[in-house]
């Protein structure tokens, strides 16, 4: 167990996540600047913890997490600035609020991901995307924090950028973007939209972690969960949604064991049905 240093704490996972899933973590930290945010990390070496970074919580579905050192960016600084072409950034800014900021310099085209409840880090770390699109064709360098506590900036060429995934080893702490010109009045248009058809394909009101698996080469694991009757399917309180057949939501008092077994389930089903193996979008810590 890490040693207690700079806001370590003991919280209710379930607040930490969107679908409301989790148990108590004693090894959770709420750093306020780098320098706490490399001590924490060091200390997690030394102790044999497995660092995880939290930023919004929206993709992450919390088991066990007892050998993980569970680092919060929520109370680290939040900015965002222009440079020239570029938007540098923190790594906790909304993505949403960051474009409705770009809209007012006549600067986007990464309206794709508007709606999503996620923090700008977690979206490069995995590369998030939609509608043909993806954050990785905006990203010009990030600066990370590794978790020997060494800071490196990698550019945009140096990471490997695959669908929904990165090989970006560290905390995430600014990004530099370059997006591209386009007027305000468009882009938010198109932000609207975007959310008006989240809205309308899945379940904003209702505790979820968006996509649960990848979609396969040619076809989407909505489609394929929709077609053996999955949409709608429960295992206790945890269930895939009635609009979207790959997002799994929280009916109440849904527990980590009711959204695992779910999950296999229907990767097993499309195995079956298929023979094609679902990869998880989200991150299971257990």
């Amino acid at each position: 167990m890490c040693p207690k240093i700079n806001n370590q704490q003991t919280v209710e996972l379930s607040r930490w996540s969107h679908i409301k899933i989790g148990t108590q973590s004693h090894n959770f930290y709420l750093p306020k600047d780098h320098e706490q945010l490399i001590e924490i990390l060091k200390n997690s070496q030394k102790s044999n913890n497995v660092p995880l970074f939290l930023a919004g919580g929206s993709n992450i579905l919390f088991g066990n997490s007892s050998s993980y050192t569970i680092i919060s960016d929520a109370s680290l600084p939040s900015f965002w600035r222009r440079e020239g072409k570029n938007i540098i950034v923190s790594e906790n800014y909304n993505i949403t609020r960051l474009l409705m900021e770009m809209s007012r310099l006549d600067l986007g085209n990464m309206e794709f991901l508007a709606g999503i409840p996620a923090h700008i880090a977690g979206l490069v770390k995995m590369n998030a995307g939609a509608y043909g699109s993806q954050i990785s064709y905006f990203v010009n360098h990030i600066k990370v924090i590794d978790f020997n506590g060494e800071i490196k900036k990698l550019s945009g060429s140096e990471i490997n950028f695959s669908y929904r995934s990165t090989d970006i080893a560290g905390f995430i702490t600014e990004i530099c973007l370059t997006p591209e010109p386009k007027s305000q009045l468009q882009v938010l248009s198109d932000i609207k939209t975007n959310i008006d058809k989240r809205r309308l394909h899945q379940p904003l009101n209702m505790p979820n972690l968006g996509s649960i698996f990848k979609n396969p080469q040619d076809t989407s694991a909505g489609y394929l969960l929709d077609m053996i009757g999955f949409k709608g399917k429960k295992n206790g309180d945890a269930a895939f949604s009635n609009l979207h057949a790959n997002i799994m939501v929280n009916l109440g008092k849904a527990e980590f064991s009711d959204a695992l077994k779910l999950i296999d389930k229907a990767r097993e089903a499309v195995m079956k049905d298929f023979h094609i193996e679902l990869e998880l979008e989200i991150k299971v810590v257990n």
